[in-house]
This record gives C-alpha cells, structure tokens and sequence, in this order.
C-alpha cells in the first residue's frame, strides 16, 4: 500500500465535535476491518472509539484513561467486551498483545511521547491509528526526535497527566519515530479538531513491517 501524503489542507473541516469524531471513525474504517481484531485504546476518555470499532466487529477492547470522571461516564452496554482501566498511559503495560492500538488525543500531552511509543508499540501486532497535533518547526531535541516543548496545564485533581512541558514531534519526526519502532504509515490526512483548529493535527494508519 503507498503512502498518501496528506499535505494538503483539510478539505472538509468539522464544525462540531461530533462531526470531527465522525471523520476519524470513517478514517478508521477505511483503512481495515475491524472483524475479530482485539483494540487497546490509550487515553480512552469515555471509550466511544472503542465501542464504534467494537460495532464494526473487533471482539475486545482494553481502554486506559486515567481520569476517574471520564471513567464514571464510560459508555455502556458493551459487557466484558471493552475493559475500562484506570492507569497512567506512560505506566501502563498491557498484560496481552493486541491486534490494533489508538492512540487518539493522548500523544501530544506527553513529556516524553517517543519513550511511550517504544514501551508500547512492541504489543501491537498489527495495525495503530494516531490522532495528534504536531509542530510545523523545530525549536529542540528529545530522546532523537526534533520538535518543541509545549506548556501543557493538564489536570492535577485526578489521576490523569500532571501539569509539564509536553513534547510536540514535527510530523516527520513522528513518521521517523513510528519507523523506528516497526510501523509505516500507510495513509494520513490533515484533521484539525473544531476545539483548537489553530494547531495543525494529523490522523493517520501506521501498519507493522517488522
């Protein structure tokens, strides 16, 4: 499968929040099938991702979020097919590798993402989908990867990410870091979110190569 380059600005922006979770599933679903696939779902919120690939016919998903109110509004009516855990996505190890990893919102409020990556890229067989903002410019390097750092306030009253400087690949060094771990984007496109359409944001499909 060739890479599609996605450079070109978004062609079809959304004005909703709904409208924008809309198009990453209708990206999700046009890269594979999703029948009989196991999902592990970093920095769930309230695991509507997961259940929309569930309803497209993968057979579980373990979704880590790390703040107690998300969880308390997680959807329902999934059973044990999606497994809610409250954790630290930088701490967390799944107990079992899985076919597909999403990694949807989390990655650019990290202080170390590509340590994150390496730790958890190696239990995800087949496929993983990125949503994140990136930085047009480099102004630093981290752990060999050329990006900014970022002033992210997070949230200090639970169990989620503290406030820290967070770190912000360029795209190519995102590219470089998903190589270096074993996967290789297949298909992105330019996708600003409607809640800070200011940052440029990429959504993309990277598969295992090796």
């Amino acid at each position: 499968m060739d890479i599609h380059t996605g450079d070109r600005p978004d062609q079809n922006p959304a004005n909703t929040v709904d409208e924008f979770f809309e198009k990453q599933i209708a990206f999700m679903r046009g890269c594979m099938d999703f029948k009989g696939k196991t999902v592990i779902e970093f920095g769930a919120q309230f695991g509507k991702h997961s259940a929309r690939l569930i309803d497209a016919g993968a057979v579980h998903s373990t979704a880590i979020e790390g703040r107690v109110d998300n969880l308390d509004n997680f959807v329902k009516g999934y059973g044990g097919r999606i497994m809610s855990v409250l954790a630290d996505v930088r701490a967390y190890r799944p107990f079992y590798h899985k076919d597909i990893g999403l990694v949807l919102g989390i990655l650019y409020h990290l202080d170390r993402p590509a340590l994150f990556l390496k730790a958890q890229l190696p239990y995800i067989d087949k496929g993983l989908f990125i949503w994140t903002h990136y930085t047009a410019k480099s102004g630093t390097e981290l752990d060999g990867y050329k990006g900014v750092l970022w002033h992210d306030k997070g949230k200090s009253n639970s169990d989620a990410l503290v406030p820290l400087e967070a770190f912000w690949f360029t795209k190519r060094e995102l590219f470089r870091c998903l190589e270096d771990n074993g996967f290789k984007v297949r298909k992105h496109e330019e996708m600003k979110t409607p809640i800070s359409p200011q940052y440029p944001a990429v959504m993309l499909y990277a598969e295992r190569v090796c």
